[in-house]
Parts: structure tokens; sequence; C-alpha cells
């Protein structure tokens, strides 16, 4: 029971909106839905505060960014952005990586994905 007071005295659904938006960074909600496989409209309202994702949205966003679960639903600092940051700091070209492969359409998409899987063959 005193768990579940602490969720609801510090959950705010307008913070996980405001984590999801700034994971999001200077992505169009276009493109980002698509990376996550879900609508443009859901990224808007989960940015809004007006709807809560789902566990498997956050996981699969937790993933792909590298911070933890805590950090992205209760805004704990352990092990949140600020550790995926430091790590992607010490590799430059993923942050360039990354932002083209996100320009591309889904079949290239599709293509690099498959020659990253031969490449780690």
């Amino acid at each position: 029971m005193v768990y579940q007071n602490n969720i609801n005295n510090n959950w705010d659904p307008l913070e996980l909106g405001a984590r999801i938006r700034r994971l999001r960074g200077r992505m169009s909600q276009t493109a980002f839905a698509e990376l996550l496989g879900i609508r443009q409209e859901e990224i808007s309202r989960f940015e809004a505060g007006l709807r809560v994702p789902s566990v498997e949205f956050l996981v699969r966003l937790s993933g792909i960014h590298k911070v933890t679960l805590d950090w992205l639903v209760m805004g704990n600092p352990t092990g949140g952005e600020g550790a995926a940051r430091e790590e992607e700091a010490s590799l430059p070209q993923e942050k360039e990586l990354l932002e083209r492969f996100r320009r591309l359409g889904r079949k290239d998409r599709t293509l690099v994905l498959s020659i990253a899987d031969r490449l780690k063959s």
C-alpha cells in the first residue's frame, strides 16, 4: 500500500510526456512514431499527457534510447537519460548514423538492418 501511495503522489503523466518529448529530440513526431511502430497521434497524446503509454511501448522506448524504465516513468535520475547520453558521447559517429537512419524510408531502413545483421555474423 505504501508503494502505491508513493506512485500516486509522485507520478505525473505530463512529466512522462516531457521525458518522451526529450527522447524524441529534433525528430518529427511522425518519424518517431514510425520508428516505434505507432501512429503520430499517439506520440502527440503521450507528450501532452492525455494518454498513458502501454508498458510494451515504454519498454521498447527505454530499450531504443538506453534509459531505465525508472527514469522514463518516474524521472528518477539513476541510470536514466544522463547515463545514456554519456554512452552516446563516447561514440560521436553513432549520433550521426542514428539521425541518418531516422531520415530513411521504411524500405531503406529494412535494408540497412539486414546489412547490419550480416555484418555482425
